[in-house]
Formats: structure tokens, sequence, C-alpha cells
């Protein structure tokens, strides 16, 4: 009777004891818990200089800041003038393939692009006649 009374208490002593850890594991919200994301999303910051991308349309495209890149080399933009309906087609492309969707311009839109290309090309001539006169021999 003495050793069935000990297996009993051993018994009931692991039963206590496993009751009282899964009772603390289950009231312990850390057991359970997922990992709390520790990188959190800043939605108030923004950049001091913004960097704009093109486009596409010449007219409303990015003006170039001094520190933004250029356009790469291989990129070839071209005009191409549709006589059937009187549009001017602005494509950019990287070897044969369309970089961006080409837009179109009207006539009054291509004069008005023109006369911008062609009055900053006259004062980039200007300034390069200048910076010659000024440079020391």
């Amino acid at each position: 009777m003495k050793g069935q009374t000990s297996k009993k208490n051993t018994n009931i002593n692991k039963w206590i004891v496993a009751s009282t850890i899964l009772f603390l594991l289950y009231n312990n919200p850390t057991v359970f818990a997922a990992a709390k994301d520790s990188t959190q999303k800043d939605s108030t910051r923004t950049l001091k200089f913004r960097i704009d991308d093109s486009n596409g349309d010449p007219l409303t495209g990015k003006k170039t800041p001094s520190f933004d890149l250029n356009d790469p080399s291989n990129l070839s933009k071209q005009i191409e003038y549709d006589p059937i309906d009187g549009n001017y087609y602005f494509t950019e492309k990287i070897g044969g393939r369309y970089y961006r969707t080409p837009t179109y311009l009207t006539r009054e839109e291509y004069l008005k692009y023109k006369a911008k290309q062609d009055e900053q090309a006259y004062w980039r001539r200007r300034l390069d006649a200048l910076a010659l006169f000024e440079k020391k021999p």
C-alpha cells in the first residue's frame, strides 16, 4: 500500500508541476506573442531635395538639378512629325526599345518647346563665349 501511495503522490506531484508550468506559460503573454517589428515606418519624413523623374513630356519634364544624374548616353530622344494627324511624337528609346510611352505634342506645343530649346542653346553659347574671355592665358 505504501508503494501505491508513493506512486500516487508522485503522479499527483507530476500533475501539479505540469499543470503549474502550463498555467504559467498560458498566462504569460510574452511566450506566445509574436516578436514586435522593430522597424517603424516614418511617414512624416520627406526628402530635403526632391528628385523628380521626367514623365516623357518635353514641356513638363523635369528640370535637372545639379545633384541629379543626367540621362544615360544610350538613351535616344527623338521627335517625329506625323503628317496624318499633324502631331509631333516625342519618343525615348534605349537601343531599339521604348524607354517610356511615346507622348505627342500639338503644333503649338511643339513650337513652344522648340522656342524654349533654342533660347536655352542661345544662352549656353553666350555663356561659353564669355567664359572664353575670362580664361587666363
